[in-house]
């Protein structure tokens, strides 16, 4: 379900401001200024944080190596695999339209050998559900580029049984008709796994064939445990039709999820943090006193969100909402940075229905930061309306602070300080932290 429209929403204060309809100078325009940020070594790239995204080590255990002429036997490769063997792929494109590749083997690693993504490419051409099919406990894949699925490039699922610690890491995902990276529910659960230092891209060709244009980025339907950080997802809006789904979305009774510094850039809607007024999965401890809450704890900390492109700001949807929190109870949501070119339809923040409860700590907004339908978040030190010179490159979604930007420098509250240590590039935060995903 995507984020609807609501007329009857409120600012956190107790008398609604000017804050929700921000006017020129004060978040509406973007400017060409490009001040200096000693966070960013080159302010005309996107923001790296190589500290948290370092290749995987060198494998270990029954190493399989394949290369471009195998292609068409690796699907029986993995199937037959012994418990714990690594497939490193030789650079070249593998084409897999024919049949998806399915990791059933406890322990398989899938991984190129040179350790760059763009080195290996898995190439679906629109021909095959899932690039690749994650049915078994202990499975990674890594540092591959994947392409053009009709669904999903990832799929982790549950249906065949538990697939525990799942690693997804420093993947190129480009293009797809529903999701780049979907964890879901089956017969059992999908938990305690890692997406980390992915990139993912839909192109304006991927866009044009995603028909329903229903899609999202990464999605997590009921999993527990599992941390996604250090992402860049990019592109995901629609022209016409139907408003693109989340750029990641954590929902059905979702437990324990850390979303912590990705940073998402021109998508409709960027985190969306539960799904409506009703929940999914149970636990038999009854967290949250056995309320059917959309997501349970977890953290949305230290995260980008920029929509500022042409193109999506001239879409039938334009921007719906930077982070959206629905029916989630305990969440922390803390330190992120937001901005959109134009008013969001919701806010630049949006937290909605009784059973979301927490903390909404330090956030730095565009536009308004919108309480509806009874969210009981408490919410304390966050910055609206923050002017675009704030940030240092925001119509490329670098959202880090300059030097001028007073209003957040030094001004956030401490509550989270115990949860919150650093920054999103690992700079340890000091005791006067400043608002939002940077500390300058």
């Amino acid at each position: 379900m995507l984020v609807l429209l609501w007329l009857a929403c409120t600012n956190d204060d107790t008398t609604p401001t000017a804050s929700e309809v921000p006017t020129t100078g004060t978040g509406a325009t973007t400017s060409d200024t490009t001040p200096t940020d000693t966070d960013t070594s080159d302010p005309s790239e996107p923001p790296t944080i190589p500290a948290a995204c370092q290749p995987l080590p060198a494998p270990t255990g029954t190493v399989v190596d394949v290369d471009p002429s195998q292609d068409g036997d690796l699907a029986d490769m993995l199937a037959n695999a012994a418990p714990d063997t690594t497939f490193r792929l030789a650079t070249g494109t593998y084409i897999i339209a024919g049949s998806q590749l399915v990791a059933s083997v406890p322990g398989t690693t899938i991984r190129s050998a040179s350790g760059v993504p763009t080195d290996v490419v898995l190439e679906g051409a629109f021909g095959v559900t899932s690039a690749i099919q994650i049915a078994a406990p202990f499975v990674t894949v890594a540092e591959l580029t994947l392409r053009s699925a009709a669904v999903h490039l990832v799929h982790v699922d549950a249906n065949s049984g538990a697939t525990t610690d799942t690693l997804l890491h420093g993947l190129y995902l480009e293009d797809f008709g529903r999701g780049a990276i979907a964890v879901e529910a089956g017969d059992t659960w999908s938990d305690m796994g890692t997406i980390s230092c992915n990139q993912i891209v839909l192109t304006g060709d991927g866009r044009d064939r995603a028909a329903a244009c229903g899609l999202a980025g990464i999605t997590i339907d009921g999993g527990w445990g599992w941390t996604v950080r250090d992402n860049t997802i990019e592109g995901l809006w629609c022209s016409k039709g139907p408003a693109a789904g989340p750029a990641l979305h954590v929902f059905g009774g979702a437990r324990d999820i850390d979303v912590v510094r990705n940073r998402i850039w021109d998508s409709t809607l960027g985190i969306q943090y539960g799904e409506g007024a009703a929940g999914g999965r149970t636990y038999d401890d009854a967290p949250c006193a056995g309320a059917a809450a959309q997501t349970f704890g977890g953290r949305v900390v230290n995260n980008m969100v920029a929509a500022d492109g042409s193109e999506i700001l001239d879409s039938d949807h334009g921007i719906l909402t930077g982070i959206a929190v629905e029916s989630a109870c305990e969440a922390l949501v803390a330190h992120n940075s937001v901005h959109s070119g134009v008013l969001p339809s919701s806010g630049s923040i949006d937290h909605r229905f009784a059973m979301t409860t927490g903390r909404l700590t330090n956030n730095l907004a565009s536009h308004g930061i919108l309480r509806s339908e009874g969210s009981l978040i408490v919410a304390a030190g966050n910055i609206e309306n923050a002017p675009v010179s704030s940030w240092l490159l925001p119509r490329v979604g670098d959202l880090h602070l300059v030097a001028s930007a007073q209003e957040a420098i030094n001004t956030g509250v401490t509550d989270v300080a115990a949860d919150v240590l650093d920054d999103l590039d690992l700079e340890l935060r000091d005791d006067r932290p400043d608002v939002g995903a940077d500390e300058l």
